[in-house]
């Protein structure tokens, strides 16, 4: 049994990519509260799994987030969510795969992120600019991208 197994099992679906993986459920914030000790269960659950199989839980990387809209967060009164030995405050804001994710899924913190990373790139291309050729700034930086 794995981990995808168990979080269906417990009614979640899954996500895992290399060595994280994230479990996901929806419900209307009116039911969040009940259906609360789901996920309790389910990361106990794991947690048994993973030290069966001789492997950890990091409870430092674990993060709980809720997705909706600004009003559909205001009916839901949680900001801690206790697991077994550790309680995870509710977050804000998550990065999964180098994307970070808002609670209202603004995605406004990622456009900001790249948005400085691109600056940055392009503020240390200014300064070996000086120093390249015309054909080799066109060859090396200035290929269209695709997209997949």
């Amino acid at each position: 049994m794995d981990v995808i197994v168990i979080a269906q099992r417990h009614g979640f679906l899954a996500l895992s990519y290399a060595d994280d993986t994230q479990l996901y459920f929806h419900d209307r914030a009116s039911s969040f509260e009940t259906r609360l000790q789901h996920p309790k269960d389910c990361i106990s659950e794991i947690d048994r799994w993973m030290s069966s199989n001789r492997l950890l839980l990091n409870a430092d990387k674990t993060q709980f987030i809720l997705l909706g809209t600004r009003q559909q967060l205001a009916k839901v009164q949680c900001h801690t969510v206790d697991l077994e030995n550790v309680s995870l405050p509710v977050a804000t804001k998550v990065t999964c795969l180098g994307v970070i994710f808002d609670s209202e899924l603004t995605f406004s913190e990622h456009v900001t992120s790249v948005v400085r990373r691109c600056f940055y790139h392009m503020r240390q291309l200014r300064t070996v600019r000086n120093s390249l050729t015309d054909h080799r700034i066109s060859r090396d930086f200035c290929k269209p991208t695709r997209l997949l």
